[in-house]
């Protein structure tokens, strides 16, 4: 929405200092359909320029929120790895905001990668989700998209438990719901409990040691904990 109709404004923020663009955000817009929206036509034309637009810019293409075919769309269109920053495997948990294995798959043979995210409305149908839980979509990702295409994306909302009351939480959740950004059947409601050992960003690095505990080598565990995001960062940014 940032740009509505006039794309020199990307020159702009990526002077600013902005590096990645999502297209959508859950529902149709000028550029993509979304991820929720009841419809699936993919990128329209607009949307289209836009990816030219960012890899003229070197600015990262980033498909999370947007609809399947969108992503495809981006992939198709783009001269770029398309990365995909925090989304789960709907075969591992059937989630509207879960991406099918095709999606993950053509995201690895694009070069870029699908990051798994700990929020727990996305991760199982429990409220409380576990450690394993969690850990089921890394490892569908990586034996879909490939070692080098997996990557994590927490997501730590401010809004979580133990960042935020859940009083104050459910104020926010409110005027969330009530702006039509998220529905209650997406997005569950507060409180919102990260997976067991991933509760905030200071218990992240639990997952190196789950990596590893489950037999990943060091530079596999390396390559998902940030090189692989890495790696497509250098490439698109030319850092």
């Amino acid at each position: 929405y940032a740009v509505e109709d006039n794309l020199d404004l990307l020159e702009e923020f990526k002077e600013a200092g902005v590096g990645q663009v999502a297209p959508g955000y859950n529902y149709r817009n000028r550029f993509a359909s979304g991820q929720l929206d009841r419809s699936d036509a993919g990128l329209s034309m607009a949307g289209v320029d836009l990816i030219k637009k960012c890899n003229e810019l070197g600015i990262i293409v980033d498909g999370v929120h947007n609809s399947d075919k969108d992503v495809l769309d981006m992939i198709e269109f783009s001269s770029s790895p398309v990365i995909i920053s925090h989304s789960n495997a709907k075969a591992v948990y059937n989630h509207p905001r879960n991406v099918p294995d095709d999606v993950i798959r053509a995201i690895g043979q694009n070069g870029g990668v699908v990051g798994a995210v700990g929020w727990p409305t996305f991760v199982s149908a429990s409220q409380t989700p576990t450690f394993d839980q969690f850990f089921a979509h890394i490892e569908h990702i990586i034996e879909v998209a490939g070692i080098d295409h997996a990557s994590i994306g927490m997501d730590y909302f401010y809004m979580i438990q133990g960042l935020m009351a859940d009083d104050d939480a459910q104020k926010l959740y409110d005027q969330i719901i009530a702006s039509g950004a998220w529905t209650a059947k997406e997005y569950g409601h507060p409180p919102y409990v990260y997976p067991t050992g991933l509760k905030t960003p200071a218990t992240f690095y639990n997952i190196t040691n789950g990596l590893l505990n489950r037999g990943y080598s060091v530079e596999d565990t390396q390559k998902v904990m940030g090189g692989n995001l890495m790696r497509v960062m250098k490439e698109v940014w030319g850092a």
